[in-house]
């Protein structure tokens, strides 16, 4: 998880640096997105 999660934080980094700010809103939700996911099978895996 935590390789993604920095991949994910550079990808939004250049985005940002190229004025690309609605694909970077966009990756930031997906990413929070695959967090919750990630979180929630976690929980229901360590039941």
């Amino acid at each position: 998880m935590a390789g993604f999660i920095k991949s994910q934080t550079l990808i939004l980094f250049k985005l940002n640096q190229l004025n690309l700010y609605d694909c970077a809103d966009e990756c930031e939700d997906l990413h929070d997105m695959a967090e919750a996911l990630y979180l929630n099978l976690k929980k229901t895996l360590e039941r």
